[in-house]
């Protein structure tokens, strides 16, 4: 039987995801295991995490710490602007790198190894640069790249440690 996970308000603390076993406390969303929930890109131009962000990162600790036989896979995408290259990295530095030592600084007892990380750059846009291209106006096309910029959470395991 699939694990099905509804999970009710993303900034609550006593919010609930739920299966047929178990309570979890996370977000809004109807889950099974692999599907996901896109977030925005959790970091600024400068490489920094979106302090307007920390909320969701601290939602996403807390619930981790909580449901210690859980394991997620975040995934970072840029948008199409800037070179392949660049972006690749800018996922990998500003996204990964950045994640990583603030939950292991601000949730010493959170289990690294319960997060996986996937890195895409520009690889997967929402948007195409030539979709964007096609746009008439300026703020259309800033909006696709702004979809195009965002992170991904995934539910991969709900037996962590079994």
């Amino acid at each position: 039987m699939k694990n099905i996970f509804v999970f009710l308000a993303l900034f609550s603390i006593n919010c609930t995801i739920s299966n047929a076993q178990k309570t979890f406390n996370f977000s809004d969303s109807t889950f099974q295991v692999n599907s996901q929930m896109t977030l925005p890109q959790l970091f600024k131009p400068d490489c920094q995490i979106d302090v307007n962000n920390f909320p969701i990162i601290d939602s996403l600790a807390n619930f981790l710490l909580k449901n210690k036989n859980l394991s997620i896979q975040v995934i970072f995408h840029t948008d199409t602007r800037g070179n392949s290259e660049t972006n690749q990295s800018k996922t990998e530095i500003c996204g990964k790198n950045r994640l990583q030592v603030m939950f292991s600084s601000k949730y010493p007892k959170l289990q690294l190894d319960r997060i996986s990380y996937e890195c895409k750059g520009e690889s997967n846009p929402i948007f195409t640069q030539k979709q964007i291209d096609q746009l008439v106006s300026e703020s259309e096309k800033e909006k696709a790249q702004k979809a195009n910029r965002r992170t991904v959470i995934k539910i991969i395991n709900t037996h962590f440690g079994k």
